[in-house]
């Protein structure tokens, strides 16, 4: 499999996993709004030492999402910079695509809605796809 489809695999991989990260947060969350803040998670880590409840629990996952889509950016700007190198025509055709996706991960990235960094995501992993289905076309 070429080195780019491998790479736009990887991206789609990390977005898939900021995506389950963003369902935890979305679960994590609405458990603390139907327990209004004490159960059973804040009263057994506070008695560990470490107090913590099911929102402090949806933004460590937003955060952790966060890195997954950071390491989807790089790797994205990695591609395109190789398709720039190596495959002038292609950036040249697929440039305007490529800065789209970047967009939506960079919105993803920086938005604090749950909700909202949901639909993004999916959005970009769906137009990844289809540019990687683009790209086999031209068995790169």
């Amino acid at each position: 499999m070429p080195k780019i489809i491998q790479n736009i695999d990887k991206i789609i991989y990390y977005l898939r996993l900021a995506l389950g990260k963003i369902e935890v947060a979305r679960n994590a969350y609405e458990k603390h709004k139907q327990t209004r803040g004490l159960d059973m998670l804040t009263i057994v880590s506070a008695l560990h030492g470490v107090p913590i409840n099911h929102a402090i629990l949806a933004e460590i996952y937003i955060s952790s999402s966060n890195k997954e889509i950071e390491k989807s950016i790089k790797l994205l700007t990695k591609l395109e910079k190789n398709l720039l190198k190596n495959h002038q025509a292609l950036h040249v055709r697929y440039r305007r695509d490529l800065l789209e996706i970047m967009n939506l991960m960079q919105l993803a990235r920086n938005t604090s809605s749950i909700e909202e960094k949901h639909e993004i995501i999916l959005q970009a992993i769906s137009e990844l796809s289809e540019f990687r289905k683009v790209l086999e076309q031209y068995n790169i």
